[in-house]
């Protein structure tokens, strides 16, 4: 239960509703989006989308004891049950949320970026929970709902808020900013994603930046120092700037970043309150850069290196991403699965590679959300691998057919190749293509279901410690 200590009058009052049948003092114990968990004295409120609309549960809110409906103006005519009556359903949620956050002591932090959000931001709670109540976005609630939902779930005592922002449309980072209100704004990467949507790098760079412009001159941007878009990111903001990453001249920097144990690396973390050695316990370069931005966080938040150092040391991962499961067959299993584009791609590449002694298999998916360049950037990520140290490489989906074509043409031999068009079916035969002691990637779009081959590889492994593999 967050702080939503709010009547109905203030709510209609702050989102410019109407409000109707029901006494304007009957306080709101929660907001509900859903009828199938709503509870007796929430507030339904309705959403629409394009396989839904939330009308169409109004009636059954009240009736599971909802004390009124948020509706939109124009539906449900001569609707007689407790209601608020707004232009604008999703835009009104987000104004609830900001008369909470306006209502908060807490510090906010918002993280925005092409790829790393997620990571840098279960860094940066690791970071800042180490010296007082920390709270962070849950899950993928980082969009026009999700952020809200997050700022009503926070309570009296959480000191910190870190938000992720996410955007697959225009428009979107700037509104999240103006209902975060956050203090620290954090870029984590501009690069392809959401391209469907947002059309180009550039546009991405213009959405993501958003969050920088939206800071007061008081807050404090964190910018990567190796993107090319560096310079322009720092130049989008009014608030003082940080930088940080793993190349000579950002402000907190990872020094001298090298692998120590199962794709593990370890560093010097140099920063302006000292140096001190870290040992991460997530695998891949990638994690030294959102290792270093939760840094930057907690130097700017006045906390201790020592403190630094253990928040970042404590943090052991997520599932689905980056995560390393071991076999009973000596197989290591690099689970990724939870989103790609071209930048999380190579990312993931990079770390199959650093198991230098091993024979490295990377299973690829398609990369959706790619819009009309997505032939493009598939051939790009097919000539790093065909050119970089992948032994063997499993291809799933009909898009990733233009990645092997590119693969081959830089060298990568088709006898170490396999293709399937469907997750089902590289399911039933991948177990076939490995031997005891492979490291596997597998790394692909959401959509592509490609946790069904971990699961396949693991209910498997005793069969393929028999047969020895190929």
């Amino acid at each position: 239960m967050g702080m939503l200590e709010l009547t109905l009058h203030e709510i209609a009052e702050g989102i410019g509703g109407i409000l109707q049948g029901v006494s304007p003092n009957r306080p709101v114990t929660e907001i509900s989006t859903d009828t199938r968990t709503i509870r007796p004295g929430d507030l339904f409120w309705v959403l629409e989308g394009d396989q839904f609309d939330g009308h169409d549960y109004a009636l059954d809110a009240i009736e599971k004891g909802a004390i009124a409906v948020v509706i939109r103006n124009e539906k449900l005519p001569g609707l007689e049950i407790p209601s608020i009556r707004v232009a604008d359903t999703l835009y009104a949620l987000g104004e609830v949320a900001k008369l909470l956050r306006d209502r908060m002591t807490t510090r906010v932090v918002g993280i925005t970026g092409s790829v790393g959000k997620t990571t840098t931001k279960e860094f940066t709670r690791s970071v800042l929970s180490q010296s007082a109540q920390t709270k962070a976005t849950e899950g993928n609630l980082n969009n026009l709902i999700g952020v809200p939902k997050t700022l009503m779930r926070v309570e009296k005592d959480d000191h910190w808020l870190v938000l992720e922002m996410g955007t697959d449309r225009p428009g979107e980072i700037r509104r999240l900013t103006e209902i975060g209100k956050p203090e620290f704004g954090m870029v984590t990467a501009v690069g392809e994603s959401h391209l469907n949507m947002l059309g180009s790098v550039e546009k991405v760079f213009e959405e993501k930046s958003d969050l920088l412009r939206g800071l007061s001159k008081d807050g404090v941007a964190f910018i990567p120092n190796e993107s090319a878009y560096r310079d322009r990111l720092i130049d989008s903001t009014e608030a003082k700037t940080v930088t940080y990453g793993v190349e000579e001249g950002a402000e907190i920097l990872a020094v001298d970043p090298r692998v120590l144990n199962n794709g593990c690396f370890g560093f010097v973390l140099d920063t302006p309150i000292g140096k001190s050695p870290v040992s991460l316990r997530v695998p891949g370069l990638h994690q030294v850069q959102a290792a270093t931005a939760a840094a930057a966080v907690g130097v700017s938040a006045g906390l201790d290196l020592e403190e630094i150092v253990e928040g970042l040391q404590s943090f052991i991962g997520l599932p689905g991403r980056c995560e390393i499961k071991e076999l009973e067959n000596g197989v290591t299993i690099i689970a990724d699965h939870y989103n790609a584009n071209p930048v999380s791609m190579t990312a993931a590449q990079r770390l199959l590679e650093s198991f230098l002694e091993r024979r490295k298999v990377m299973v690829v998916g398609e990369m959706w959300d790619l819009g009309e360049r997505s032939v493009d950037y598939h051939q790009q990520v097919g000539e790093r691998i065909g050119s970089g140290n992948i032994d063997y490489l499993i291809a799933v989906g009909p898009k990733t057919r233009d990645l092997i074509a590119a693969a081959k043409e830089v060298g990568f031999s088709q006898d170490r190749i396999r293709w399937y068009e469907t997750t089902d079916q590289a399911c039933e035969h991948v177990e076939k293509e490995l031997k005891p002691g492979d490291v596997v990637l597998v790394k692909g779009s959401r959509g592509m279901r490609l946790e069904k081959v971990i699961d396949a590889l693991q209910e498997g492994e005793g069969n393929l410690r028999r047969t020895g593999g190929m």
